[in-house]
C-alpha cells in the first residue's frame, strides 16, 4: 500500500515533503529525438571532437555535413572493388602499352561508327560525307593504335567528317573560281566565235570518245574538262576532219555530218571553193543567168551561216 503524501500545513512544511524524481521526456511518438545529419553546426561539433591530425585534413574541412561525409565513405568503399589503371611510365615497352590501351579500348578493339554527325549551321546545307569502308577501317586502326575509348573515337570521327565537309566546300569554291577564269580566258581568245567553237569542241569530243571510251575519264574532273588547252585541242581536232561523213570502212562515227558544226563549216568551205568566181564577181558586170546563180549561192551560204549560229 502506497504511502500517503504529506500535505504541507505550515511554514517550511513543503520543503520537508519528498521531491518526486523527474521522468524522462519522450517524443510524442515514443521515438528518440531526430538527429539532423545535414546540420553544419552538428558537423562542426563532430569535427571539433576529432584528433588534430584528422580534423585538419583537406577532405574533412571541405565537407559540410555528416550526410556528405557518409556519401564520400560509401563512394570510396565502392571504388575499392574496381580495377585501377597503373599510371604509364616512360620506360614502358610495347607490350605494357598494349595492356594499358586494352583496358581503355572497346572490347576486341571494335569501335562503333556514329550514325550521324553534328554539322554546325555555319556550313549551311552541307550534308555528311560518305566514306569508303577502307577509309573508315584506316581511321579505326588509327584510333586503336592511340588507345582511344569509344567516346574519344566518336569525337575523332565527328571532327574528321567536319574537316571533310570544310575541305569539300573549299574545293567547290576554288573550282568555281577556276572555271570562271577559264571562261574569261576563252572569251578573250575566241571572242564572238566562243559559242560555236565550244559546240565544235563538244562534238569532236563526243565523236572521238565513241571510238576511244577512255577519253570519258578526262571530263570526270571539271577543271580538266574545261581547261583552255582541252577545249582548244578538241576544237582543233574538229577542224582536221575534212569530210562531212566518215571514210568508207572507218569505225569513226559520223559525228561531223551535215548537221554538226564542223559539217556546216565544211559545206560553207566547199561552197566558197567551188563558187569563188561567182561570189567574188561584180554582179553589175554579170549576165542575168550568172547573177541568178550567184544569188542562189549567196542565199544558200547565208542559210548555212544561220544554221551554224543557231546550233
Amino acid at each position: 500500500m502506497s504511502e500517503e503524501p504529506i500535505e504541507p500545513s505550515g511554514l517550511g512544511d513543503g520543503l520537508t515533503t519528498a521531491t518526486p524524481e523527474p521522468t524522462p521526456s519522450a517524443s510524442p511518438s515514443g521515438e528518440a529525438p531526430a538527429f539532423d545529419f545535414s546540420s553544419e553546426d552538428t558537423y562542426n561539433q563532430f569535427v571539433a571532437s576529432l584528433p588534430d591530425e584528422i580534423k585538419t585534413s583537406k577532405a574533412i574541412n571541405e565537407t559540410k555535413d555528416l550526410t556528405s561525409l557518409a556519401n564520400q565513405f560509401l563512394n570510396a568503399q565502392s571504388a575499392l572493388g574496381k580495377k585501377r589503371l597503373e599510371a604509364p611510365s616512360d620506360d614502358w615497352g610495347e607490350d605494357q602499352w598494349n595492356d594499358f590501351y586494352d583496358t581503355i579500348r572497346p572490347d576486341g578493339g571494335e569501335y562503333s561508327v556514329p550514325d550521324e554527325i553534328n554539322i554546325p549551321e555555319e556550313f549551311g546545307e552541307a550534308t555528311a560525307p560518305e566514306f569508303t569502308d577502307d577509309a573508315i577501317q584506316e581511321l579505326v586502326n588509327f584510333a586503336g593504335n592511340l588507345g582511344l575509348n569509344q567516346q574519344q573515337f566518336d569525337a575523332l570521327y565527328n571532327r574528321w567528317a567536319l574537316m571533310s565537309v570544310e575541305n569539300n566546300q573549299l574545293e567547290s569554291a576554288s573550282e568555281a573560281e577556276t572555271l570562271t577564269q577559264y571562261k574569261t580566258a576563252m572569251l578573250g581568245e575566241w571572242g564572238g566565235d566562243f559559242d560555236i567553237n565550244l559546240k565544235n569542241s563538244k562534238e569532236a569530243f563526243t565523236t572521238l570518245a565513241n571510238e576511244i571510251p577512255e577519253l570519258n575519264q578526262l571530263i570526270e574532273n571539271p577543271v580538266v574538262a574545261n581547261h583552255p588547252a582541252t577545249l582548244k585541242l578538241f576544237n582543233k581536232l574538229s577542224s582536221l576532219i575534212k569530210d562531212s561523213t566518215p571514210v568508207q570502212g572507218s569505225n569513226l562515227p559520223s559525228g561531223f555530218g551535215n548537221g554538226s558544226v564542223q559539217g556546216i563549216k565544211n559545206e560553207i568551205a566547199a561552197l566558197d571553193e567551188s563558187s569563188a568566181d561567182l561570189i567574188l564577181a561584180n554582179p553589175s558586170q554579170m549576165n542575168l543567168s550568172d547573177r541568178s546563180k550567184r544569188e542562189q549561192i549567196l542565199a544558200k551560204r547565208a542559210k548555212l551561216y544561220e544554221q551554224l549560229y543557231d546550233k
